[in-house]
């Protein structure tokens, strides 16, 4: 992507600029997340949490990481932050 914006930009920044707005419009398609307000569904998220809690994880290696994790890292959700 750099490398393309380097190209358009290196005749017209208006044609750069073009390419990076459309790109980040389809990025904003993408996106499914639903974030929760920690506040406000701290009980549907305290229902998520068991929930991904039954499913599989992958052990961390470290017992109270894993005990933390509940089990290790989730297969179900796609970020985690260690």
């Amino acid at each position: 992507m750099f490398n393309k914006i380097k190209k358009l930009g290196a005749d017209d920044v208006d044609d750069a600029w073009t390419y990076i707005d459309t790109q980040c419009e389809r990025i904003h398609e993408l996106d499914t997340s639903e974030p929760l307000d920690l506040v406000h569904d701290a009980g549907k998220r305290c229902k998520q949490v068991q929930e991904y809690s039954k499913q599989r994880c992958i052990p961390t290696g470290f017992a109270e990481l894993d005990q933390a994790m509940y089990g290790g890292l989730s297969t179900v959700e796609g970020r985690v932050t260690i």
